[in-house]
């Protein structure tokens, strides 16, 4: 078996913390992926000299260059959804009030894609995208956990409890509990999850029968009903996955025949 160039593997880290939080200085970037400050140096000095980031001289802060879209040349599936859901997500997101999230997985964590949290007027908390939330902490996690192959599903559970996700959550201590609740989330075909005084519902967005992102709205649980939430809040959250996932399976179609 080969084995990994780790050099590679942290310049990829470095490449991704940039993606979410360009700008940063070496610090914040060594703090962000957990490497020493001066492999954070190095790294980021390699990638500077091959035009993939830039240094600003004043504040220290790396910025990425266009030299890394090319990385993604061929790859065209995120930037559509992304374009296209970002419309969607605020057509809707003006008719519930409520603030909105798209998410979709990234490792052991639902990576905020696009929200509307700064159009809502109701946002209590405020997340930029680029906030990731652990899959056992979130309801969005809960769903893609619920839905996603049973060998992906096995595979983040034992990835989520080496990472002691189990034992910091209130909701799920052990690999049984979390079982029970995503059958009764595939029998529901949604989540919900309560934290004192706010709740979240979500709802799986899927491509070809597969999930591959999530919607959820956030609200105050004594302000939205139960009836409330069968009658208006799930069918616009469903709404948006089915219109979402049917234009994500054109969008691949497309992509693939202009490839061919």
């Amino acid at each position: 078996m080969t084995q990994p160039v780790q050099s590679f593997n942290r310049g990829l880290q470095i490449l991704e913390y940039l993606n979410l939080y360009n700008g940063s200085n070496a610090n914040a970037v060594s703090r962000g992926t957990g490497l020493t400050r001066g492999t954070t140096f190095r790294l980021l000095e390699t990638l500077r000299q091959s035009n993939f980031v830039r240094r600003d001289s004043k504040s220290g802060q790396y910025w990425l260059e266009r030299q890394v879209r090319g990385l993604s040349d061929g790859y065209s599936d995120e930037q559509w959804v992304d374009d296209f859901a970002r419309s969607k997500l605020k057509q809707v997101g003006e008719e519930l009030v409520w603030p909105l999230t798209l998410s979709t997985p990234s490792g052991i964590f639902m990576l905020i894609r696009l929200n509307t949290d700064f159009e809502s007027p109701l946002s209590q908390n405020r997340f930029l995208t680029g906030h990731r939330v652990p899959l056992l902490d979130s309801a969005s996690g809960l769903v893609f956990l619920s839905f996603c192959d049973e060998e992906q599903r096995q595979t983040l559970i034992e990835m989520a409890a080496q990472a002691g996700q189990f034992k910091s959550n209130s909701l799920f201590s052990n690999e049984k509990a979390l079982s029970i609740r995503m059958d009764k989330v595939r029998a529901m075909g949604f989540a919900k999850r309560q934290e004192k005084t706010r709740s979240v519902l979500s709802v799986p967005i899927f491509s070809n029968k597969r999930i591959f992102a999530c919607v959820a709205m956030r609200y105050f649980s004594s302000a939205v009903s139960e009836k409330d939430i069968k009658s208006k809040y799930l069918p616009a959250l469903l709404e948006i996955s089915n219109a979402i996932g049917q234009a994500f399976g054109v969008g691949r179609k497309a992509a693939q025949r202009k490839l061919e």
